[in-house]
């Protein structure tokens, strides 16, 4: 997996990091779909080069999840509502 990407001078950017918690309470508590979200935020805004998006088996805080982290900043209580917001503010220099 490529864990870089050339921006428009030829300069190679590292590529921005999101986990998703898929423990079985952040996946009980709607990760599921927001899986199906992230992915198709990164879609629609020509992304998916860009981020590396994977799952963690869990982070271990299940009492705030369903859980994200953003290079390794982590995001919780994450709703369907919230999640566009939190990737608008943390992919802004990517898009």
């Amino acid at each position: 997996m490529d864990i870089c990407s050339r921006n428009f001078n030829g300069f190679m950017l590292q590529k921005t990091e999101i986990v998703i918690c898929l423990g079985s309470s952040c996946f009980a508590r709607g990760n599921k779909h927001l899986v199906q979200l992230v992915k198709t935020y990164l879609a629609d805004r020509q992304l998916t080069h860009k981020v590396i998006f994977k799952g963690k088996h869990c982070f271990g805080n299940c009492e705030s999840g369903p859980a994200i982290e953003i290079d390794q900043r982590r995001y919780n209580n994450i709703t369907s509502e919230t999640i566009v917001e939190i990737l608008d503010k943390a992919l802004a220099t990517k898009i």
